[in-house]
């Protein structure tokens, strides 16, 4: 009978064994133009196909969904455009008459942008700078003004029906032929200082 000793038996050593090579994450870099509304995607390192495929799809899905800090001052943006805003620079743009109802717009900068006869309808404003901003005849029903700067804005002859407000300065807004005391019962924190009086309805 045949007997082999434990120093008999091979072992594998590590180095026998080969390791398996991880495949390296793609490196893709996505640039989006707003204006062009393009982008461009670039591959540095090949990879598996699968991999690539859902690593663009990762891209052109983050692209699409948001132009993070996108400038669109003195322009004529459409409502897709500011729509996948967060951040974004609307400063003096043309936003007259446009339908932007139902939007929630976080961050953006909205000094002295024209907003004369827009529909913002149920549109959510979060932390937005509208100073200076004309929403003259603008329709601001149930619209919600979060953490923002109203600050020397018009809202002359808007509708702010169920307008809700919390948080939001308003020193010197133009608030003629607007229903200001029924405003102030919906505002929670908000800060009327260097509103002029005078502005107020009977």
């Amino acid at each position: 009978m045949l007997s082999a000793t434990p120093s008999a038996i091979p072992r594998a050593t590590p180095s026998a064994i080969p390791a398996a090579k991880p495949t390296p994450a793609p490196r893709i870099a996505a640039s989006f133009h707003a204006r062009r509304k393009t982008f461009v995607i670039r591959v540095a390192e090949a990879a598996a196909p699968q991999e690539l495929a859902n690593a663009i799809a990762r891209e052109v899905s983050r692209a699409d969904r948001t132009v993070s800090t996108a400038t669109l001052e003195r322009a004529h943006p459409s409502r897709r455009e500011i729509e996948r805003c967060i951040g974004c620079s609307l400063r003096g743009a043309d936003l007259h008459g446009l339908d932007l109802h139902g939007l929630t717009l976080t961050g953006a900068d909205l000094r002295g942008a024209d907003l004369r006869g827009a529909n913002l309808a149920g549109t959510a404003f979060f932390g937005a700078d509208l100073r200076d901003a004309n929403l003259r005849d603008a329709d601001l029903h149930d619209a919600s003004f979060s953490g923002c700067d109203l600050r020397r804005a018009s809202l002359d002859r808007a509708n702010l029906q169920g307008t809700r407000m919390t948080g939001t300065s308003f020193g010197g807004t133009n608030l003629h032929d607007t229903q200001i005391r029924s405003l102030v019962d919906r505002c929670s924190g908000c800060d009327f200082r260097g509103l002029d009086a005078r502005s107020r309805s009977p």
